[in-house]
């Protein structure tokens, strides 16, 4: 059944807060909605909360590029099923690293890359060539206003969040 309304919007980081809010307004405003997440179990259980016809759930590790090829296939076939155009591609992955900057490891710090930045350029990547092609389309890049606030006297602070600055650059 093809549904409708042909504009389809893609949010990578679908979990809980922002990304649940984006995908159930997105929905409310009749778009076809094609959220990323982490592993099959997450994406069945926010498939199995949501239970919408035009919601569609994968499984996407943004820190391994495979995973990233094999959804995207999948939203190609998604989009060729609905006839649809890709309006949007919503990055909404910024992992949460608090702690003060001198503890900070260089895994969580090159984690927090791989995951915000790295994945956000693969996937623009792929995306770009089918969005100057339909000659419409938007990338969103998602952060927090806190990763370019300066408030060196806080214990509390995400460290200096470079992933964010690099996606405004993006």
């Amino acid at each position: 059944m093809t549904i409708e309304n042909k504009r389809l919007v893609i949010i990578a980081g679908i979990g809980e807060g922002f990304g649940s809010a984006l995908c159930h307004q997105l929905l409310e405003a009749n778009y076809i909605v094609i959220g990323l997440a982490r592993t099959q179990r997450l994406a069945s259980e926010f498939l199995h909360a949501l239970r919408h016809e035009q919601l569609y759930l994968l499984p996407c590790d943004l820190q391994d590029e495979d995973s990233i090829q094999r959804a995207f296939e999948s939203i190609l076939q998604i989009q060729y099923k609905n006839d649809s155009t890709i309006e949007a591609y919503i990055h909404n992955a910024n992992p949460l690293v608090m702690g003060n900057l001198t503890q900070l490891s260089s895994t969580d710090f090159q984690r927090a890359w791989q995951l915000s930045v790295l994945s956000a350029f693969q996937w623009t990547q792929r995306l770009l060539p089918y969005l100057i092609k339909q000659q419409s389309g938007t990338l969103i890049f998602t952060g927090a206003t806190a990763s370019i606030q300066a408030m060196l006297d806080s214990q509390r602070l995400p460290p200096p969040n470079s992933p964010c600055a690099a996606l405004h650059n993006l």
